[in-house]
Order: structure tokens, then sequence, then C-alpha cells
């Protein structure tokens, strides 16, 4: 398993821009020069990352709602939010957006 850094989407969002591998070194984690350009569905946002959600109908509520990635099992992610009163929720890959400038 190798990690990179997510820099944006494109196509409309039906990619997302990486660039990596991070590795770790003696000096810390480094970033080798390699940017790729991927599908989303092969992006998973590491535990700590800002994602929003979206597309949910049974859940709509939270549909806008911004948070940070906990666990990933099974093609869905633990995700804590930062609103106030709002549960921790376990939401499909699908429906996260990673978020690039929080507001």
């Amino acid at each position: 398993k190798e990690w990179f850094h997510a820099l944006r989407y494109e196509n409309d969002g039906l990619s997302c821009v990486v660039k990596g591998p991070v590795v770790e070194s003696a000096h810390g984690y480094e970033d080798h020069m390699m940017t790729l350009s991927l599908p989303i569905a092969d992006v998973l946002p590491a535990p700590g990352t800002p994602v929003v959600c979206h597309g949910l109908s049974e859940r709509a509520h939270l549909n806008g709602k911004i948070g940070d990635t906990q666990g990933f099992n099974g093609g869905q992610f633990e995700v804590h939010f930062e609103e106030a009163g709002l549960e921790p929720a376990i939401i499909k890959h699908e429906n996260l957006r990673i978020v690039f400038e929080l507001p």
C-alpha cells in the first residue's frame, strides 16, 4: 500500500490528481515527484482527511457537512463531524469528497 497526497479534483470530479508516493525517510516524510490522475474510486482518504458528504438520500441532513475520516472498513468510512451535535456516521466512499480548502 502506498500513500499519495491528493491535490485536486479534475474532469468534473471524476478523477483526482495525486502526488507521491509519500515515503518515510530519516528526514521525516517525503513526496516523490510523481503526479498522477486517478479515478476517484481508486483514491481512499487517509485517516484524519477532511471530507464533505454528498449524494446521501436516507441521511440527507448530512449532505454538505464536513468531518474527517477515522476508520475504513469494506468501502465505508467512519466520519466524525465538526458540527456540534452530529454523531459520527458510517458513510460509503462514493458519498464522500476530499475537502482541499476548509471554509
